[in-house]
């Protein structure tokens, strides 16, 4: 069960490092977003783009953040025997999966970060890991 947890928290720290990334470009990102609805809608109000642009970039840092926290949150308690938290982790991480494969990342991240969920994943139910997540009956 270590190794799983281990797994997640590397996982996770790549995407708040991403996040970070994300809120220290976010005048660029904005840039950019402002700079593709301009070009998509050249006869919409500027200032009304650029208040939607900021809103977007630094919405998509604080939910990337909200999501690390939440995921870590939920590692920790998979980690102490929780088996909910177990099917939450497995269906975030195959969600996770689908939003990896695009233009978000590197292809190289995103084949590192699959390869961490998928292997995370795979701990979480190994016999050792399944055992882990069994009652435990007191000593009588």
């Amino acid at each position: 069960m270590d190794i799983s947890f281990w797994l997640w928290i590397t996982y996770l720290s790549i995407g708040a490092i991403n996040s970070v990334i994300g809120f220290v470009q976010r005048d660029r990102n904005r840039a950019d977003a402002l700079n593709a609805v301009m070009a998509q809608y050249p006869t919409m109000d500027r200032s009304m783009i650029e208040t939607v642009a900021t809103m977007v970039v630094v919405g998509v840092v604080v939910l990337g953040l909200l999501f690390v926290a939440a995921c870590v949150s939920f590692a920790l308690l998979t980690r102490a025997g929780r088996n909910w938290a177990r099917v939450l982790l497995t269906v975030v991480g195959s969600m996770s999966v689908l939003f990896l494969i695009g233009p978000v990342v590197t292809p190289l991240q995103a084949l590192f970060q699959i390869s961490l969920l998928a292997a995370a994943i795979v701990m979480m139910y190994q016999r050792s890991a399944n055992d882990w997540f069994r009652p435990r009956r007191p000593a009588v």
